[in-house]
């Protein structure tokens, strides 16, 4: 956005004043001279009035966050809302070009919103980058329709009078085997609005290895205790994973008054073949070398259908609610087998999952721009679980998450605002004819958002709650996985309480430079963690509570724009600390380097480049009970180019033939090492292609103020 000032004079000396009229006749010809002039004598004539060009903040605080403005360039050259987010680099977020991840930099999980309205997967990924005027980066936003999301993400785009767009997109990476292929379309006629998405992928990849060493303190079917050391290799021979989606979505919109919304869709994930052959050697016997194979296969289907409505019932009263069933019928078959052992162990798992998931909310807006919002949320499921085989079981789980929510917004002071909350989680899980558990867990959270100026943005969140048992643990089941080792379940397993707090500042001088700097820390109690126990010669894995949890990081990123914002260089640095207490003993310290480059010499044409050594930080895997290490840094280089309806990407991770990394296990009754290479994060080649058709009318410039409506708070 540019604004142009030209020296006419606004006060005329006394002595002056009767040749007023000659002044206004002088400068009415001039204006109409140089409107008739070409684009050459426009730019004498401006400089001959002194013309002065003066850009807009593309970054401003706004209420629960900040705003910003994407250049036409960074629109243009961008493939999909990822490519757009990339290159705008926006120094509140953190974008991970292999992963595809898009988090906070307080490291929070984000939830997309389109002109205010809650999107699906669908919707973000079939974002036309041309129709989006601002992101709005969100904090513990008030507004009701954001419904209590802790950080939102929200496209403010054209709307459509009429019509729509329609786009296809072919992704296939080489050296990794994968690829994937989509289709979006969407049609607004009216108050209606019609979408409906479809897709695949896959993955195929065969020369994944590891190396593991382990020394396991067991006890014999005598009570005796004994001794376990063992070397083992492995590779990956085969893995094809599968994946199938398709979904449609309608929606009717009286501006002001309610919002109605209806999907309805299904996700099929699938993996047909996974099998691993290596070698292992047991002090047992002499370290005598046995062949060992395993293989695995399972698939998940999971329809859904769901309901959604915003109702205005009054000026200052608004109505939420979600009604989404959903199903999931999921089939395991697992097979290990070892030339020590007289025949395979073998384990099949069939299991039906049936729920809902019920929200509803309703916020009353105060006279003193506060708000009063009260929700309740509810997900009854149902579990029906057969093992066969080698281990025969059947559980039939029920479970029922209830929550009841109390929201209170409120201005506190020009440019801030706060927002409390406290809930009351309540937890419901039955297994077989065990007897019912029922969990009462409170929680409360805070955060205050502000800005100083339009150049200094703040915002705080501390928040105490508990987290719930781990469904997959609450089963009475065990199963071998090797010849001495099996999983199992605690139906014992406690509740841990945690709590998190985290605080980011954001300056924002001028459009070339802002600096964005974040900590978080988070704690848990009473940690679970997988524990091992020896029975009977075999030792047995199961999750189990022990010490606390703690992690404090640091961040640091540092946008620069130069030429005209052509080119965009982020460098960044993380700084982390873990700690747990218990039966695993962590303290570590890591760093995490990055540097993100942008540079968009054309409208047409973008290069980007990525580089990280996040992957040398030392983590405590969580619930694991493993400090995990990775060893290769990440570097990636993408270049795109558009025309038109048209646009095409190449990204190329070049170095490294594997992602290597290792872990470290040290506790009672076990000490492992393990490291691992994959394919999966080394060396890549991708291609994409993407082919998008517009039609109809978007709402004018003129009418732009509607779709800034949208942004508004209901909160009056």
């Amino acid at each position: 956005m540019f604004i142009i000032i030209t020296n006419i004079p606004i006060g005329i000396r006394p002595e002056l004043q009767p040749m007023r009229k000659y002044f206004s006749i002088i400068f009415a010809i001039a204006a109409i001279t140089i409107s008739a002039q070409s684009a050459d004598t426009d730019t004498i004539a401006g400089k001959m009035l002194g013309e002065v060009v003066v850009e807009a903040k593309n970054a401003s605080p706004v209420a629960d966050g900040i705003e910003f403005r994407p250049s036409q360039r960074e629109k243009k050259t961008s493939l999909d809302y990822f490519g757009l987010l990339e290159k705008m680099q926006i120094p509140v977020l953190k974008v991970n070009p292999s992963s595809r991840e898009i988090k906070t930099n307080t490291g929070r999980e984000v939830a997309y919103f389109i002109n205010g309205r809650e999107a699906s997967a669908m919707e973000v990924n079939g974002l036309r980058p041309k129709d989006v005027l601002k992101v709005a980066v969100l904090r513990s936003p008030s507004d009701p329709k954001y419904m209590g999301r802790d950080a939102v993400i929200d496209f403010i785009i054209k709307e459509y009078e009429w019509g729509g767009y329609t786009s296809a997109n072919a992704t296939q990476s080489f050296i990794l085997n994968e690829g994937e292929y989509t289709a979006y379309s969407k049609f607004v006629t009216g108050r209606h609005t019609l979408q409906a998405s479809g897709g695949a992928s896959y993955r195929r990849t065969s020369s994944d290895h590891s190396i593991e060493h382990s020394e396991m303190d067991m006890v014999g079917s005598d009570g005796e205790p004994w001794k376990l050391i063992s070397d083992s290799r492995t590779n990956q021979d085969r893995f094809r994973q599968l994946d199938y989606f398709g979904g449609i979505k309608w929606s009717y919109e009286k501006q002001g008054s309610y919002l109605l919304t209806l999907a309805a869709g299904i996700r099929s994930f699938n993996v047909p073949d996974e099998a691993t052959t290596g070698s292992v050697k047991y002090n047992v016997d002499d370290y005598e070398s046995y062949t060992t194979s395993s293989s695995q296969s399972y698939c998940s289907a999971s329809p859904y259908i769901g309901f959604s409505a915003r109702i205005h019932l009054s000026e200052r009263l608004q109505l939420l609610a979600n009604i989404v069933p959903s199903a999931s019928l999921n089939s395991t078959d697992y097979r290990y087998s070892a030339s020590n052992l007289p025949a395979p162990l073998t384990n099949h798992t069939k299991e039906t999952v049936f729920g809902t998931y019920l929200f509803a909310s309703i916020t009353y807006s105060l006279p003193n721009n506060s708000s009063l919002g009260v929700s309740v949320s509810e997900k009854p499921m149902a579990y029906n679980t057969r093992y066969t085989n080698t281990t025969a079981s059947r559980q039939k789980l029920l479970t029922n998450s209830f929550t009841a929510h109390l929201v209170y917004s409120t201005p506190i002071g020009t440019g801030w605002s706060a927002r409390i909350s406290a809930g009351l989680p309540i937890n419901y899980m039955k297994a077989n004819s065990e007897k019912p558990m029922t969990d009462i867990m409170g929680s409360g959270n805070i955060s205050i958002n502000g800005s100083i100026g339009t150049d200094h943005s703040l915002y705080f969140n501390a928040s105490l709650e508990r987290m719930g048992r781990v469904i997959q643990s609450y089963n009475d089941a065990s199963y071998q996985t090797s010849e001495y080792e099996a999983k199992s379940g605690n139906m014992s397993l406690g509740l841990t309480p945690v709590a998190h707090a985290s605080l980011s500042y954001t300056w924002m001088p001028t459009n070339n430079f802002s600096l964005s700097f974040s900590t978080m820390w988070n704690h848990r109690w009473n940690d679970f963690v997988i524990g091992y126990l020896p029975h009977n010669g075999i030792m047995h894995n199961a999750f189990v509570n022990s010490g606390q949890y703690d992690e404090l990081s640091f961040n640091l990123d540092a946008p620069i724009r130069l030429f005209s914002r052509k080119l965009s260089i982020t460098p960044g640095v993380g700084i982390a600390r873990v700690f747990h207490s218990g039966i695993y003993h962590v303290d570590k310290w890591g760093i995490s380097p990055s540097l993100s480059v942008s540079y968009i010499p054309t409208e047409k044409l973008s290069f980007s480049l990525y580089a990280s050594t996040s992957q040398f930080t030392t983590i405590y895997a969580k619930g694991s009970g493993e400090t995990s290490r990775h060893h290769t840094p990440f570097f990636h280089l993408s270049g795109s180019y558009t025309a038109g309806d048209f646009g095409c990407s190449l990204n190329i991770a070049p170095f490294y033939r594997y992602s290597k990394s290792s872990q470290t296990l040290n506790g009672p009754n076990i000490n492992r090492s393990r490291t691992d290479w994959e394919v999966a994060g080394g060396r890549r080649i991708a291609g994409s292609l993407t082919y998008n058709i517009g039609y109809g009318r978007q709402v004018s410039r003129g009418n732009e103020n509607i779709v800034n409506s949208l942004r508004s708070s209901s909160v009056r």
